[in-house]
């Protein structure tokens, strides 16, 4: 990987490429990836958020050679610090496993009181 580039791993809205694009201005090589130990959350009233849970894994894309410019931009997307946090995890791909950024939702702004309980208590 290039000096000053990172892996990120997008789950949600990220995975669109032309919005990626119009949001970076950038396009990135990118292949299928697994978060394990999270489920991920998509509240039709809300954006989608990850919740920890050891039995499920999230599918996604892992993005490579993300250089930090494209990183601000993201984070700038992503309301960094409020509705979201850019955190580091073990992301699996069919080869490898690498450290890579991913977005967490933060569930108090994102999520209803009563559905937070629900999502966390549900079985699947």
């Amino acid at each position: 990987m290039k000096k000053d580039s990172h892996y990120v791993f997008v789950y949600g809205t990220l995975t669109d490429l032309r919005l990626l694009k119009t949001i970076t201005g950038k396009e990135f090589e990118g292949e299928p990836a697994e978060l394990p130990g999270y489920k991920k959350v998509d509240p039709p009233y809300s954006y989608p958020l990850l919740l920890p849970d050891p039995r499920h894994k999230v599918k996604g894309i892992l993005l490579k050679n993300v250089d930090t410019e494209a990183i601000q931009r993201l984070d700038h997307y992503e309301d960094e610090g409020t509705l979201y946090r850019r955190c580091k995890v073990r992301v699996k791909t069919n080869s490898t496993e690498v450290e890579a950024f991913v977005y967490f939702g933060e569930p108090q702004k994102l999520l209803r009181a009563s559905d937070l309980q629900k999502f966390l208590n549900e079985k699947e």
